[in-house]
């Protein structure tokens, strides 16, 4: 899994959390409220003089209803509409029949009417809120036991508050998680708008591990990416503007030179053969300065990325890249009276590299320029070749010429090999110490082609 969408899944992991700690704490809430509604019922609602004060009212209550209406004992299906309107349960007894009349909200066949003895009715009459007499219309007096029924509707009350408070509470506890959620995302909102004003050296914020926070990251590596191509930039511009100054300077020597030669060899102004031969040779040793000098800002610009270089890569084996070093660079050396020693790796007629031979070459030449300047020519130098890591090495060691160093280089022409280097997939490698400078190029390479 990658890293976006282990982050993603991390995030929700987060919501999924809270959603159910959030429920865990609802739950509780909806629990404790619950009970504590029941309690305050049992305590305050169900007490006996409660009951009995409110099942008195319903005596009356029906008694009234008896009066208006000028009701029988009879008339039990409008006795049974008021119980139902006031939700209460009751019983009639007849004296004279010994028989219970029920009117309970919790049966289905009501009124019910059986004979009762003595006992239960005795049982009735204690079990009852309020006990009582009705009078009706045809003169009938019947014993009445209320219960007030009433008092169930408000457990359903305090379980209905209980899940609302429970509800309200998930909402809340939740909300509070989205909330920080929303309210750093408004925080990375702010600080895009400060990187936009063009201030980029201000750092986001970064807070979590989700994919929220990796955005955040990723906002400021990217800040970092611009800063770096920004800084990149203007000391390109720097140096560009350093070299250019340095070398127009320089330029202007050679180049009076070159010209006040060329015009005394135009205008003859020589006495002997020998003094025009030595006005030539002058006047090309400036030239050649001078291609020096204009050689140094190309590659400049070759390096400061202004020129885009087409590379025409292929298939070269190893072999001939060593003839062509030996029959080049090493042969000019060798003519120039250096002293050449060379070890190169055996078995490569099947290595190959993929290169563009031109551009390998030019990068062994600059490296055969540097140790001309610098290079101890009484010391000898050191050509390797080797093959490790799936890898091509090709090593130049030489060794530096006492009192000279290179502080006053401009260092370009390491940078041109390195990015040509970079350019053909491969790497530029140097090694330094007081007396030895080493310089190894590294290429990949394939096998049996």
């Amino acid at each position: 899994m990658s890293k976006k969408r282990r982050g993603l899944a991390k995030l929700r992991v987060e919501i999924l959390a809270a959603a159910l700690i959030s429920l865990m704490f609802a739950f509780s809430v909806q629990k404790t409220s619950y009970y504590l509604g029941v309690a305050w019922v049992d305590r305050q609602l169900s007490s006996a003089a409660y009951l009995g004060k409110h099942a008195l009212e319903m005596i009356r209550s029906l008694q009234n209803y008896i009066d208006e209406y000028e009701l029988s004992d009879e008339d039990t299906s409008r006795i049974s509409s008021w119980q139902k309107k006031e939700n209460v349960s009751f019983s009639l007894y007849d004296e004279d029949t010994e028989e219970m009349t029920y009117f309970y909200i919790f049966s289905d066949e009501q009124p019910l009417t059986v004979k009762v003895s003595e006992s239960e009715y005795t049982m009735a009459k204690k079990n009852a809120d309020a006990n009582g007499v009705l009078m009706f219309a045809n003169g009938r007096k019947l014993h009445v036991m209320m219960m007030f029924d009433k008092i169930y509707s408000y457990y359903n009350v305090a379980y209905i508050i209980s899940l609302v408070l429970g509800g309200v509470f998930y909402l809340v506890v939740f909300l509070l998680f989205i909330n920080r959620k929303i309210q750093y995302i408004k925080l990375l909102a702010n600080e895009l708008k400060i990187l936009e004003g063009g201030d980029l050296e201000y750092t986001i914020t970064v807070k979590g591990r989700d994919e929220i926070s990796e955005l955040a990251q990723g906002l400021n590596n990217m800040r970092e990416a611009v800063l770096f191509r920004e800084n990149e930039e203007r000391k390109n511009v720097r140096l560009n503007r350093d070299l250019v100054t340095a070398l127009s300077h320089d330029i202007r020597t050679p180049m009076t030179s070159l010209i006040g030669y060329l015009e005394l060899l135009k205008m003859h102004r020589f006495q002997t053969k020998e003094q025009e031969e030595k006005y030539l040779e002058c006047a090309h040793q400036k030239a050649f300065q001078l291609k020096e000098m204009t050689d140094t800002l190309f590659e400049y610009s070759l390096v400061s990325g202004k020129t885009q270089e087409n590379y025409d890569l292929e298939l070269i084996c190893v072999a001939d890249v060593l003839v062509s070093i030996e029959d080049t660079q090493i042969a000019d050396l060798l003519s120039d009276g250096w002293q050449i020693r060379k070890e190169f790796a055996a078995d490569i007629q099947d290595v190959y590299l993929d290169i563009d031979m031109d551009f390998y070459r030019r990068v062994m030449d600059n490296l055969v320029s540097n140790i001309r300047k610098y290079a101890d020519k009484t010391a000898e130098l050191i050509f390797t070749s080797k093959i490790r890591d799936n890898c091509f090495y090709l090593s130049v060691k030489n060794k530096v010429l006492q009192g000279e160093t290179l502080e006053g280089s401009t260092g370009v022409g390491l940078k041109t090999c390195e990015k040509i280097m970079r350019d053909m997939n491969g790497m530029l490698k140097v090694e330094r110490d007081r007396d030895t400078f080493c310089v190894t190029l590294l290429q990949p390479y394939v096998r049996n082609v």
